[in-house]
Parts: structure tokens; C-alpha cells; sequence
């Protein structure tokens, strides 16, 4: 998904649903993405592009297939599993502010801090209350706490120096943990994998059992129904409210 962007010449139809404009451009060969119109009911065309141009004047979105990562190369014998990275934490700045656009502006600080991340300009995030509260994307890296204007800015925390390890006997294995599901608001798995059934405790307990499921997706216009789900992508822009759930 490419927020406030556009795909130049139509390549066929357009329609009234994402779902009904991406199956026809998978099956156009003249189509290289889709995009949104706003001043046209909102409705979703195909595009010959292919360049992304993401700058447009009338708010328009466009989605493009994503490229697929490069394969893995086969490993010969088995290594242990890297341990997980940790989350990301970032620190809060009341009154302050960081100078210097470093890229777009998002409705909610999830959103900005996202976009932050994968962005190299970009040292933090300070919210304009003069800008209906908008999160913006700022070079800085300086804090200024003293701004006229009640603004706030968030930054990647300093982490700490980690402690020196302390040698000590090994403790008793632990007892493997109960599989724990991670929650998805709004985003959804795509192609069933399975039954469907009405409660979130027999599709997860369906779904550990069979190889071919990767997820939950909840169906409020199936009597909210829950269904395997063969994925792996989380895609987060559900158009009719779905919920997903994963193995964290």
C-alpha cells in the first residue's frame, strides 16, 4: 500500500472493491497495481505505471504487488534459532520538538513511528497539535524542549549498557510454554486452509494440527465466523473490520 500516491494510465476496468480490482490485475498483463480515486466515488482502478508516483495533489492510495524477498540459501546442517530482536522503545518528549521535515505525515503515531523506522532521514517524531494533532517525520536528531507551541516529540530510546554475564550453574530446563496467538485488528490471511467454526479456541486448536494453516481470521459477514487460514502474510487494511490472530 502506497499512501498518497498514483500509478499513471488506466489498463482496464475499475471497480467497487480492492479485492475485485487486484484479482482483475493479476490477471491483466497490462496491469501493474491499482489505485484509488477519491474525487470518483472512491473507486479502484487499474494501472499500466509501473513506476509509483508519490506525490498526488488529490490524495489518492495505490497498492503494487510486493517484490518477493530474495530465497534463502539452503543450509547445510541445522544452526539454533537467533534469538528474537527486541521491540523498539521509544521515549516521549512533552513540549518538545525536532527541526526539519523528513517525510510524510500520519493520523496516528503507530503509523509515523513505523514509517520512521524503515526511513534513514528520519531521527524522530513530533506531533502538531496546530496540524490537527498530526504525526510528523523529523531529521532533528536535537530535541528542543522548549517549544512555543505545545508540541510533543517521541525518539528511539538510548539503550542501556548491558550488564557483564555472571557465570552461574545451568538452571533446570524450563517447561516449553503453552503456544501463545498474537492479535491483529483490522488485517486479514489470505486463502482458507481448513473448517471454519465459532469459537477462537477450536480454529486455533484446528489450526496447530494442520500444516497447512498459518492463521485465524475472524468473519463479521459470516456470522463471525473464525477461519484457517493458509496466509503466512498479515495484510493490515481488512475493508469489512476482520481480525487475525498468529503464533507470536
Amino acid at each position: 500500500r502506497h499512501e498518497g500516491s498514483f500509478l499513471y494510465s488506466y489498463a482496464g476496468d475499475s471497480f467497487n472493491t480492492l479485492e475485485e480490482a487486484q484479482a482483475a490485475c493479476l490477471a491483466n498483463s497490462a496491469c501493474n497495481g491499482i489505485t484509488q480515486e477519491p474525487y470518483n466515488n472512491n473507486r479502484y482502478t487499474q494501472r499500466r505505471g509501473p513506476e509509483i508516483h508519490d506525490w498526488s495533489p488529490t490524495g489518492e492510495t495505490s497498492w503494487t504487488v510486493c517484490d518477493e524477498p530474495e530465497p534463502e540459501p539452503e543450509i547445510e546442517s541445522p544452526e539454533p534459532e537467533p534469538e528474537p530482536e527486541p521491540e523498539t522503545t521509544w521515549c516521549r518528549h512533552e513540549g518538545s520538538f525536532l527541526y526539519s521535515y523528513a517525510g510524510d505525515s500520519f493520523n496516528t503515531l503507530e503509523e509515523a513511528q513505523a514509517a520512521c523506522l524503515v526511513n534513514s532521514a528520519c531521527n524522530g517524531i513530533t506531533q502538531e497539535p496546530y496540524n490537527n494533532n498530526r504525526y510528523t517525520q523529523r531529521r532533528g536528531p536535537e530535541i528542543h524542549d522548549w517549544s512555543p507551541t505545545g508540541e510533543t516529540s517521541w525518539t528511539v530510546c538510548d539503550e542501556p549498557e548491558p550488564e557483564p554475564e555472571i557465570e552461574s550453574p545451568e538452571p533446570e530446563p524450563e517447561p516449553e510454554p503453552e503456544t501463545t496467538w498474537c492479535r491483529h485488528e483490522g488485517s486479514f490471511l489470505y486463502s482458507y486452509a481448513g473448517d471454519s467454526f465459532n469459537t477462537l479456541e477450536e480454529a486455533q486448536a484446528a489450526c496447530l494440527v494442520n500444516s497447512a494453516c498459518n492463521g485465524i481470521t475472524q468473519e463479521p459477514y459470516n456470522n463471525n465466523r473464525y477461519t484457517q487460514r493458509r496466509g503466512p502474510e498479515i495484510h493490515d487494511w481488512s475493508p469489512t473490520g476482520e481480525t487475525s490472530w498468529t503464533v507470536c
